[in-house]
């Protein structure tokens, strides 16, 4: 007697159903939610909440010293929260539009992969603020001097941009493939092309112009809402 025939054959498995179009649209369409509403958090961060001296007169108390570090530890969670919830939402966001698309081989690689990588770009930028905050106040046991304890910041802020710069590239590389494999594919159409054309200006000009990032970082949280309602609206008309 075998060993299936003492155990059984038990109930044949069961496969779970392949995801539709309109299911896999509506998951993008709250991957963009979601980045979208984790964006709101760094405003209300950097502008809502009370902050000491003016920065517009004084911009190097923008930088904080040891005893300020020590005193808002729980910064480094609240950036972990807003960059990883933006992070999370362009990764479910990507994953669900390739496979909507069914996306395969290298072109849909070349457009999908740097959209994956600008969200673990964005985690890691909430990252590297859970670190800052955590330990940046040790710079206190080190030195007295206030204008080098800031240096710690400055050093913080320059890798935080990097990879918010780095995630932007990757939302730009996502809205070409959007626009162009994606409207093959039938999920997107014209206005996704126009719409990665003008993001992509807004990233590159500033940055050849004047050297500055911020204008397209600053833009991605309108994208991702008009993407996730677009989505939302196609995954309804589509079930």
């Amino acid at each position: 007697m075998s060993t299936s025939d003492l155990l059984g054959s038990g109930p044949a498995p069961t496969e779970r159903p392949p995801r539709t179009t309109a299911g896999l649209l509506r998951t993008a369409g709250l991957g963009a939610l979601l980045g979208f509403a984790a964006w709101l958090l760094v405003p209300v961060r950097v502008f809502l909440m009370p902050t000491e001296g003016d920065f517009d007169k004084n911009p190097e108390l923008f930088y904080k010293t040891a005893e300020q570090i020590a005193d808002e530890r729980w910064s480094g969670l609240y950036y972990l929260v807003a960059f990883g919830g933006i992070g999370i939402g362009l990764l479910v966001l990507v994953t669900a539009l390739g496979r909507a698309a069914g996306a395969g081989g290298v072109v849909s690689d070349l457009g999908l992969r740097p959209g994956q990588l600008g969200g673990f770009a964005f985690v890691l930028a909430g990252s590297v603020y859970v670190g800052f905050y955590a330990f940046g106040d040790s710079s206190g046991e080190i030195t007295d001097d206030e204008s080098v304890q800031r240096l710690v910041h400055v050093g913080v802020e320059v890798a935080s941009t990097g990879l918010l710069v780095a995630g932007a590239v990757g939302f730009a590389a996502l809205l070409l493939w959007l626009g162009t494999a994606g409207r093959t594919a039938g999920i997107a159409g014209v206005p996704a092309l126009i719409a990665a054309v003008v993001f992509v200006l807004a990233l590159i000009v500033p940055l050849a112009l004047a050297g500055q990032p911020m204008a397209a970082i600053s833009l991605q949280p309108l994208f991702c809402l008009v993407l996730g309602i677009a989505f939302l609206v196609k995954a309804r008309k589509a079930a």
